[in-house]
């Protein structure tokens, strides 16, 4: 019996340490993204000027500036993700997709975010300005209902999509008046919602580890 319950405890502690390397790797992810999301927004906002300074085009620029931010977004989240995973192989209990099934999930959320941000560039100023917090809060509030149908709940995300949404009615009004102060307010939020979004999941990793989450 003192063998069972040995083995039982050793395996709840694996679940539970699957677990707090999941949310610690969403949390550096969300961090990390509080610190691109508002470098992108930064060049785009300043992209006349900029692209005047390296004699480019506006248009040439922006498509850059953009495709480079996102790939190191990317690439970097991959990489978050990936050293977590290596660390602990699999969350078998709590996994119930498959590989295959997984990825078609990735790729799904994937054409979402490129689908929202691509209609979202499609809007005339002074609208343009805050178009970014409707795509990335309706894009990561789609990925939340995604993984929590097939994968697991991330709250997280949850919090970072509302608060984009939330945070971009004030701004809406802001934007008829002062498109100058508007685009500042979209700097500091995208931001401060991708950075709220990892220190709760950096909070909740530490209680998943300590037994109280």
């Amino acid at each position: 019996m003192e063998d069972i319950r040995k083995v039982s405890e050793a395996l709840i502690f694996i679940e539970r340490y699957s677990d707090y390397l999941c949310r610690k790797a969403w949390g550096k992810a969300l961090i990390m993204w509080g610190i691109m999301a508002p470098i992108g927004l930064l060049l785009y906002f300043n992209r006349q000027p900029l692209s005047n300074l390296f004699n480019m085009g506006i248009e040439t620029f922006s498509i850059l500036t953009t495709a480079t931010v996102a790939l190191i977004g990317v690439g970097m989240t991959f990489y978050i993700f990936t050293s977590a995973s290596r660390l602990l192989e699999t969350k078998k209990e709590k996994t119930v997709s498959s590989p295959k099934e997984s990825s078609m999930h990735g790729i799904i959320i994937g054409f979402i975010w490129f689908l929202l941000f691509s209609l979202a560039s499609l809007l005339p100023e002074p609208l343009s300005v805050i178009s970014s917090l409707w795509a990335g809060g309706f894009a990561i509030i789609m990925s939340f209902l995604i993984l929590k149908k097939f994968h697991d709940t991330y709250t997280e995300l949850l919090i970072v999509g509302m608060l984009l949404l939330i945070s971009s009615i004030p701004l809406f009004i802001l934007v008829l008046t002062d498109i100058e102060l508007a685009r500042i307010g979209t700097v500091i939020i995208s931001s401060i919602s991708f950075l709220a979004g990892g220190y709760y999941s950096f909070t909740n990793a530490a209680k998943i580890l300590s037994g109280k989450g």
